[in-house]
């Protein structure tokens, strides 16, 4: 007859004339097959991060916000593996080593894994290691920065009466 908490559904009409109970819907359990059918990396995790473009890469680690913006760094010579200049299409494997430019800092990394799918921050921290003098460096950057940070003074925007005037005085006008 069904559990007395659950409401009678017409869901299912059964062979014998009745009508499955909500309760009995929700512990049907349907196959796992049609799932992997649809995602074929679901069978085979490593079939996607045994290739994996360069670009996808810097993305899922978590170095740029975007892939576009990745692929602009490795086109403009921002991102080089090994001494040499790559494109965004370049597959990379584990063990290869780059030097990623962002501003004004410096990261030298070594591939650890490979993944093409952006996830949480510090699973993008297991993807790569980084060398201890390019951390050492990047932090004394940092350092630097913050000690000789003097807000530019304001101008004050356009020039009073007599600042024109002494103006076209120093131009000889």
């Amino acid at each position: 007859m069904g559990c007395g908490h659950c409401r009678w559904f017409a869901l299912q009409l059964q062979p014998s004339g009745r009508f499955l109970t909500q309760h009995e819907v929700d512990t049907i359990r349907l196959p796992a097959a049609r799932a992997v059918d649809r995602n074929p990396s679901a069978v085979n995790p490593e079939a996607d991060s045994e290739r994996v473009r360069i670009d996808k890469w810097l993305w899922a680690a978590r170095f740029f916000k975007t892939r576009s913006a990745a692929a602009q760094a490795v086109d403009g010579g921002k991102v080089k593996l090994g001494d040499e200049r790559v494109k965004p299409a370049r597959v990379l494997r584990i063990g290869d080593r780059l030097a990623i430019r962002i501003g004004a800092f410096e990261w030298l990394v070594t591939v650890r894994a490979l993944s093409d799918r952006r996830g949480p921050a510090p699973m993008a921290r297991e993807l790569y290691e980084e060398d201890e003098q390019s951390r050492g460096l990047r932090i004394a950057a940092v350092g630097r920065l913050r000690a000789g940070f003097e807000p530019e003074p304001e101008h004050g925007g356009r020039p009073e009466k007599k600042q024109r005037r002494d103006l076209r005085r120093v131009r000889g006008y």
